[in-house]
């Protein structure tokens, strides 16, 4: 039968005290459907009859038309696109009822041409009942259903369209529309609506071949499984968004095939779980695509955000279950994606976290876990890359503290603890903390492995920090991380940090780099220690391969040594450089040990306009290094000296340190200061004689030029063997 679109408003069956013959009126004339066309209303065909009574219930079209054609358990319902508030592609239609019994099907043909290939269709349901598709929903546009009822795929469904949007909560138009660039997340009825909003739940299957999936409801629920597929060079988009819980117990996959990169995946809510069986994969064959999973990446948090910025909600709780699994892998050749695992409050994260280089070429990924309030951590995470560099886990969260492989972790203890083997050899590290980060653990990173720890407090490493290949290591105690509340942060080392750079830094007024009998080597690289005030005790030792620079005062405690040349390879030392841009500090009793060496002298340079110190009975050790040139060795001490300008110091270091020594005579050139020779088999030292002034500052062929400050010198050996 065919009727008018003003015969069937409400239920097309008639109400319950319609005489039956009046329940389906008659075939409407021509001339009833031209004019129900000349008032915008759409003319509708319908075949059949009593299945009509479970199959969605049309009411009206508000934008475009439709006609509805019903054979045996199939509907068809066959759209024209209108145009309103300048957006065009899509039809509105409303419904009394939307839902599809089991073995069942909805299908919409939706118009397809060069100007608009994928066209939308919005349909609103406003009878109360909620929407229960059971059967099959299909269209070869994309489709919006909004229910406020509530929306419920059924575990034997397939809803199968170009795009799929199912919400309980209504938005213009425009914000359905054009929900990938982000309108429907930031919508105003969205950022109103309560957690009193109905459900969404998915136990069937959902595919977009070409587009998105939105559930947004009060609580969403996926245990089945959702396929957005690649659009244009990059896979769909999923978003999951509930106002109470979103909580996932099924598959999301937004991959794409050859030649593309992985999709999006959003599981956004105030709770949300992510359950053992639980599988969001967004990877590519030319790249991974992007997981977020309770909020959005700092860079993107740390934005300031404006009323027309992409709203992205952070949840309270997220709760990452063990056996879980999340993918953005690179399957061909391209980079890995990008994966967030966050919460304002507390995150528990125990499942798996995959961000790979493709196989055939490219870096690996960057994935970041952590909370703004507590952080359990358990995952195993792998952005590794056979041919490309790894990629990096970047923890965010408050205290942290990283324990020795198989430490038992303290469920009681407000730090994060993390045990050094879960974090395994898959990954390169960025660990950051609001407040105090310790390092209890051994580091022995992956080749060509980055490493980074960020403090709020303090950041205190007691075990040693290994780097291989061009792996780096970045230590920051940041007193500036609550710029409003800034503070005086303490980075203290008392290990070994081998690395091909190294950089360290302490950052807010009275902040403090505290050096305990550290040995800090960057073998292919520099050394950077910048704070207010860098203070060394004990044995510390100071070395970069393209030199060593403190940013800041420094001061060598008493009782403390300091050695600048390099490690001995090959049988030759390599000589250090060392440059100070505040106060220089020898404390009464420290020894400042330098070296003259087989690839040249070390050095200390000022470069600032404060002065060197050397208090009381501190000594400037000289000593004689393998590869010299020379044999036997010294110990050279200046001793008693004045305060001194700026200074550009050589030296001699003996790799046996003995006190004895085969040379016969030292002529030095440094002002007035004097010298002490201890001869072999003597213990009392000789003065030497012949100091003289300095001379005028001279170029220096190493550094290209004496520096502001610097004073020239001259240093000779006479008579060796």
């Amino acid at each position: 039968m065919l009727f008018s679109a003003p015969s069937v408003r409400g239920n097309l069956q008639g109400a319950p005290d319609t005489p039956p013959r009046e329940r389906y009126p008659a075939r409407p004339t021509p001339l009833a459907l031209a004019l129900a066309a000349s008032v915008g209303l759409a003319p509708c065909l319908w075949v059949g009859g009593l299945a009509a009574q479970t199959l969605p219930v049309f009411s009206a079209a508000q934008v475009g038309s439709a006609t509805l054609q019903q054979q045996g358990n199939t509907l068809v319902v066959t759209t024209t696109n209108g145009t309103t508030a300048g957006t065009s592609g899509y039809s509105s239609l409303n419904w009394q009822s939307f839902s599809i019994p089991a073995g069942s099907t909805v299908r919409f043909v939706q118009p397809s041409d060069a100007n608009v290939p994928i066209s939308t269709s919005i349909n609103r349901v406003s009878g109360g009942q909620p929407s229960d598709l059971m059967g099959s929903l299909s269209s070869n546009g994309r489709l919006v259903l909004v229910n406020p009822a509530g929306i419920t795929v059924g575990a034997n469904a397939v809803v199968d369209t170009a795009g799929f949007t199912a919400s309980t909560v209504d938005a213009l138009d425009a914000d359905l529309i054009a929900g990938r660039q982000g309108a429907l997340l930031r919508s105003r009825a969205l950022d109103s609506a309560t957690a009193t909003a109905a459900d969404v739940s998915v136990q069937g299957s959902i595919i977009a071949r070409h587009g998105d999936v939105f559930l947004v409801g009060g609580n969403v629920t996926h245990r089945g499984r959702i396929e957005a597929q690649e659009v244009a060079q990059e896979g769909g988009r999923v978003v999951l968004r509930a106002f109470n819980e979103t909580r996932v117990s099924g598959t999301v996959i937004a991959r794409a095939g050859a030649g593309a990169r992985g999709g999006g995946i959003d599981v956004f809510g105030p709770q949300v779980v992510l359950e053992s069986t639980a599988l969001l994969d967004a990877s590519g064959q030319l790249g991974g695509g992007q997981v977020r999973v309770g909020g959005d990446f700092l860079a993107a948090r740390a934005v300031q955000q404006t009323e027309d910025a992409l709203t992205v909600p952070t949840a309270d709780t997220t709760d990452f279950a063990a056996g879980a699994t999340i993918r953005a892998d690179a399957t061909g050749q391209g980079a890995g994606g990008q994966v967030v695992v966050w919460s304002g409050a507390n995150t528990s994260s125990a499942g798996a976290i995959s961000a790979r280089g493709g196989a055939s070429g490219g870096d690996g990924g960057q994935v970041e876990v952590g909370s703004a309030g507590q952080l359990g951590f358990t995952s195993a995470v792998d952005t590794r890359a056979p041919i490309g560099r790894m990629g990096e886990l970047f923890i965010n969260t408050g205290n942290i503290e990283l324990l020795p492989a198989g430490s038992e972790l303290d469920s009681t203890s407000s730090a994060t603890q993390i045990a050094v083997a879960g974090l395994g050899a898959t990954t390169g590290y960025r660990l950051q903390s609001r407040g105090a980060i310790t390092l209890a653990s051994s580091m022995l990173l992956p080749q060509d492995t980055n490493f980074s720890l960020e403090a709020g407090t303090e950041l205190s490493v007691t075990a040693p920090i290994t780097a291989s290949g061009t792996g780096t290591v970045s230590l920051k105690a940041n007193g500036l991380a609550m710029p409003s509340d800034p503070t005086a942060a303490t980075l203290r080392i008392q290990a070994p940090i081998t690395a091909a750079g190294i950089t360290l830094s302490a950052v807010g007024p009275g902040s403090v780099i505290d050096l305990q009998g550290a040995e800090l080597l960057a073998k292919q690289g520099r050394l950077e220690l910048t704070a207010p005030s860098v203070t060394m005790s004990g044995a510390t030792w100071l070395w970069g391969s393209q030199g060593a620079a403190i940013t800041g005062n420094a001061t060598l405690a008493t009782g403390a040594s300091l050695r600048l040349s390099g490690p001995v390879a090959n049988g030759v030392a390599a000589a250090g450089r060392l440059a100070i841009s505040g106060l220089f500090t020898v404390a009464d009793g420290a020894q400042l040990r330098m070296a003259l060496g087989g690839s040249g002298y070390d050095q200390i340079q000022l470069t600032g306009s404060d002065r060197a110190n050397f208090a009381g009975a501190s000594t400037l050790v000289l000593d004689l290094l393998p590869g010299a040139g020379r044999p036997g060795g010294g110990t050279y001490r200046l001793i008693d000296g004045p305060t001194l300008p700026g200074l550009l110091l050589p030296a001699l270091q003996t790799a046996s340190a003995v006190a004895s020594s085969a040379l016969t005579g030292v002529r030095l050139r440094w002002g007035s200061l004097e010298a002490l020779l201890p001869t072999q088999g003597s213990t009392d030292p000789q003065v030497l004689q012949g100091l003289q002034p300095p001379p005028e500052p001279q170029k220096d062929e190493q550094d290209g030029g004496a520096a502001a400050g610097v004073v020239g010198y001259e240093e000779e050996l006479l008579d060796c063997p």
